[in-house]
């Protein structure tokens, strides 16, 4: 590869950019001759780097790439290859700041095909107790469970939740969702085990609606797939299956 060389200045490669050419480096028993560059990473950093090595896409960065995502890993449990209910996690795919807090956020396959993205609170083992167990199906089909028996435990009733009948005083047309005028705006808030959660304010009701919905495919789900596990059991064995407490 000795000889002249292709031009490559101010061309990107992933976080790169290249600078200015930096002569060569030979290899092997033959002195095979391979150009280096001066690249100039996203973070600031410049570094001389194989132009066959940038170009085959082996490098993206300065390395920082690397370093970010040892960072994050460090902190979170991985989750890769396990089964939770119905999910499969495929893989991590970064984080989210809730706050002052950095939360793992993983891709997960689920049984009836959908791909979802959750973070790894809602990720948990059985023996871990609550989770999240499917992209949304599973709270689908218990809705559309037609039984009359019915089971209200720890102040929570799986028809009512189960349930998308509005109450008269309801005036958003949306479950857990009304009209702030103090605040002129749209307020979510969803109950659960005696708990009322208050889940923001929003100027766009379609906001407020996704905000309602995420909360009831967290908190809700789980109880309704340990619901439909059990119900058929009497109160006094219901009452002995451990489940996490909110």
């Amino acid at each position: 590869m000795a000889g002249h060389f292709e031009d490559i200045t101010g061309q990107r490669f992933g976080r790169l950019v290249a600078v200015e050419y930096a002569g060569y480096k030979e290899y092997g028993e033959k002195k095979q001759k391979f150009h280096k560059w001066k690249f100039r990473c996203d973070c600031g950093n410049d570094k001389v780097i194989l132009l066959q090595s940038v170009r085959n896409g082996d490098t993206q960065s300065c390395g920082c790439v690397q370093k970010e995502s040892r960072t994050n890993m460090r902190h979170y449990k991985d989750l890769s290859g396990i089964k939770v209910g119905r999910l499969s996690v495929i893989k991590y795919v970064g984080n989210r700041e809730y706050g002052n807090n950095k939360v793992a956020l993983w891709e997960c396959m689920c049984d009836c095909g959908n791909t979802v993205t959750l973070p790894q609170i809602q990720l948990k083992t059985k023996s871990d107790g609550y989770s999240t167990r499917s992209c949304g199906c599973l709270l689908k089909e218990m809705k559309d469970i037609s039984n009359p028996q019915s089971l209200f435990f720890e102040g929570t009733h799986r028809c009512f939740i189960s349930s998308d009948k509005l109450t008269k005083a309801n005036k958003s047309g949306i479950k857990g969702v009304y009209f702030d005028k103090s605040k002129n705006k749209w307020v979510a808030e969803i109950m659960f085990k005696r708990k009322k959660y208050y889940l923001g304010a929003y100027a766009d009701i379609r906001d407020a609606a996704k905000a309602r919905k995420q909360a009831e495919e967290m908190l809700f789900e789980p109880f309704l797939e340990w619901y439909k596990e059990n119900f058929n059991k009497s109160e006094r064995e219901i009452a002995q299956v451990q489940y996490a407490k909110i």
